[in-house]
């Protein structure tokens, strides 16, 4: 190794330590979130979101407001651990809060996760598992509707069903969020079949999704990354006409 790539090395290592220091710290507005000792890595995952909202697609979001994300989301996937483990046992139940990590795209997956996923992906390119997980000791996986926020017994035991409109609800919810606060408009049946009209999701199904636990943690979120922020918006960022 070169003599700069030495010093961009121990430039980097420089910046993951302080950035794990502060992150490690009280100084950000999280009170709500049990958070102790900042690794590496933990760093790296906040450099690596930080850098994606350069992504034209991703909302201009300054280094603290992709911390307070960061932690929401990494609080968020341990009690899916939790979960996950208390229902399903310690193999499996690791297993699935491993995939599940990847179904919010503001979280990273720690190294745990990608270890018990890559080897996983090995097992299954390798022809050992004739599915995703078997090797892991997950059964197979069928699309079912159940009732969001209910743990689904094997073999469903990913969110309790295969969830198509998953991305849509959740952005259907913070339509609904957005217009009922920056809008005043009533937070009724009206205003779900208004968005869930728009979204082609069904009244019942919004609403349902809008109170559920995962929907009440992103607006939990957004709120602490606001107030962090010292943001204000003006309008309404959705492109549904009220």
């Amino acid at each position: 190794m070169d003599d700069e790539l030495k010093a961009i090395q121990a430039d980097l290592d420089d910046v993951l330590k302080r950035l794990a220091n502060y992150m490690s710290g009280d100084k950000l507005h999280t009170q709500w979130i049990e958070w102790g000792e900042a690794s590496k890595a933990d760093a790296a995952a906040v450099i690596l979101n930080y850098a994606d909202t350069d992504n034209p697609s991703s909302t201009p979001m300054n280094l603290d407001g992709v911390i307070v994300r960061f932690r929401c989301a990494r609080a968020s996937q341990d009690t899916e651990r939790n979960k996950q483990i208390a229902f399903h046992g310690e193999e499996i139940g690791e297993a699935v809060a491993a995939i599940s990590a990847l179904s919010d795209s503001s979280f990273v997956p720690d190294s745990q996760d990608l270890s018990i996923l890559s080897s996983a992906a090995y097992d299954f390119m390798e022809g050992r598992s004739k599915w995703f997980g078997e090797s892991l000791g997950i059964p197979t996986v069928r699309a079912l509707r159940k009732k969001d926020g209910e743990t689904a017994k094997p073999p469903l035991v990913i969110g309790g069903y295969l969830d198509a409109l998953s991305k849509d609800k959740l952005n259907a919810a913070m339509d609904v969020f957005f217009i009922h606060r920056e809008k005043n408009i009533p937070l009724d049946e009206g205003l779900f079949e208004l968005v869930g009209q728009h979204r082609g999701i069904k009244t019942g199904t919004l609403k349902a999704f809008y109170y559920s636990d995962k929907a009440k943690a992103m607006r939990k979120a957004h709120g602490l990354v606001e107030d962090i922020r010292g943001i204000t918006m003006n309008c309404c960022p959705t492109d549904i006409e009220i």
